[in-house]
């Protein structure tokens, strides 16, 4: 089964260790609602096989986490579907600063093995 972007973003809120309990409870219960206006049926989560694992090594499906501005024109967007100057550029942004790139360290290394791979 697939998830439609509204589904996915409370399916990742109602995930996330952080939210409240009413979050939770309240994307929980939106997510349901969402999957019984589909008509979604408890068969369809049983027969579907789980998607492969991407290798570790494809960093070209890293999803990219940050927006841009408020659209966030490349959150949630892989690697791949983000023009590599733009990468690039973030990458040289987080390791510019030592509290910035412990910050986000797995990010930087993510961009690094992706850029790399490419030449």
């Amino acid at each position: 089964m697939l998830l439609n972007d509204k589904e996915r973003k409370l399916l990742a809120l109602a995930l996330d260790s952080a939210a409240q309990p009413g979050e939770l409870a309240s994307a929980a219960l939106k997510l349901i609602e969402a999957w019984r206006k589909r008509g979604l049926r408890i068969e369809e989560f049983d027969s579907q096989t789980p998607p492969p694992l991407a290798s570790p090594k494809d960093y070209g499906l890293c999803i990219w986490p940050w927006p841009v501005n408020r659209d966030g024109p490349y959150k949630g967007k892989n690697f791949r579907s983000i023009p590599p100057d733009y990468l690039a550029r973030q990458l040289r942004w987080i390791q510019s600063d030592e509290k910035r790139f412990n910050q986000h360290q797995l990010l930087a290394f993510q961009i690094e093995k992706y850029l790399d791979a490419m030449q």
